[in-house]
């Protein structure tokens, strides 16, 4: 039991989450959406994967600054995490539920849910439209939900892509160097398949959930960050699919090091997808946000 709880926390997202580039982009979502809240009344307010607690926190200091009457619900499915999520958030200074599972969990919410936060997880969802569907379904009319991800197609900022070429390139050299007998998959994982801003506006606003903002907002990401985001065991079975976990990691630990440096790299921007989408019954889909636009559509301005 320990071998096991110990390889959990080695390729846990926990070390990725505190950063502060992580934290600031994921407290502008979180602050943005917790104003958009109306006064009065006691609020549920649900952090969908919530992982060892780094979102969760954010969401229950924006709550307290507006001093909203509020009960916080934590939900995850590792035991693990969520019990260092709990010991994290052990001191909230306001109620919080701790649910393991999955957006499953949210039927036992009924439709009373007043804000929703599913934070750098959708991209690993292999039915995107379902766990939406039961999202929207969750919600109170009016009911405000905040989704992020960096992995989605968009988040490549404009001449940073060598990079993550040459990471992957070094990555796989080194695996056939050090472990020749590791096959090395081409096929890309689900966790690497990424939806536009477009498309997810699109999903949400089949399910009845009206998008109000869709932005890219860019970080600026270190070389420990990538090579932390490189020891995340789902990030490892989507970029290297079929090597061992382990191995993964020191791949992709080596191969950022090796681009940063051919690159003379010391920072690399990313572009993460943020949106706020609003649960109004029988309302349509509109949005004119940037992030939200289809990559051929042209923009705004360039229609004239």
């Amino acid at each position: 039991m320990t071998d096991i709880a110990g390889e959990i926390d080695l390729f846990s997202f926990d070390p990725f989450s505190h950063h502060e580039f992580y934290l600031e982009v994921n407290r502008s979502l979180v602050e943005r959406a917790i104003a958009g809240l109306p006064a009065g009344g006691h609020r549920t307010v649900v952090d969908l994967g919530c992982g060892t607690g780094a979102i969760t926190e954010l969401v229950v200091s924006a709550l307290r600054a507006r001093q909203l009457d509020a009960t916080v619900v934590a939900v995850e499915p590792s035991p693990a995490a969520l019990a260092e999520a709990r010991r994290r958030l052990s001191d909230a200074g306001m109620p919080v539920r701790w649910l393991q599972g999955d957006a499953g969990e949210l039927r036992s919410l009924g439709h009373d849910v007043d804000a929703l936060f599913f934070c750098n997880a959708i991209h690993l969802i292999h039915d995107k439209a379902e766990t939406v569907r039961m999202i929207a379904e969750a919600m109170a009319p009016g009911g405000v939900v905040a989704i992020n991800s960096t992995f989605f197609s968009g988040c490549y900022v404009a001449d940073t892509e060598r990079f993550y070429r040459m990471w992957t390139i070094g990555a796989m050299r080194w695996l056939r160097r050090e472990h020749p007998e590791v096959p090395v998959s081409r096929d890309r994982a689900e966790a690497m398949r990424w939806l536009s801003g477009a498309e997810y506006a699109a999903m949400l606003g089949e399910h009845g959930l009206d998008v109000e903002y869709c932005e890219h907002e860019q970080a600026e990401m270190t070389l420990e960050s990538f090579q932390d985001i490189g020891r995340y065991r789902l990030f490892i079975e989507g970029a290297l699919p079929g090597v061992p976990i382990p191995l993964g990691a020191q791949a992709l630990y080596r191969g950022a090091a090796d681009a940063f440096a051919q690159l003379n790299l010391t920072r690399v921007p990313r572009n993460w997808l943020q949106i706020i989408a609003r649960r109004r019954p029988g309302s349509g889909t509109t949005w004119s946000s940037s992030g939200c636009r289809d990559a051929t559509a042209p923009a705004l301005d360039e229609r004239r």
